[in-house]
């Protein structure tokens, strides 16, 4: 291998890593706003509704 090909291919490598990183970070913060929905769904509210709706 040349000095070029072994800074091309170390360059690659840190361009991936950071990539992942990337897809890391965007996934958890997916995950960390989809989990609050959660925590702040109201369940009872919904379950009124259901049972209105179902009543139509």
């Amino acid at each position: 291998m040349t000095e070029s090909t072994i800074s091309n291919t170390v360059e690659c490598d840190v361009l991936a890593a950071n990539s992942y990183k990337q897809m890391i970070d965007y996934l958890e913060n997916i995950l960390t706003r989809q989990l609050e929905k959660v925590r702040n769904y109201d369940l009872d509210g919904a379950m009124s509704l259901a049972e209105e709706a179902n009543s139509l």
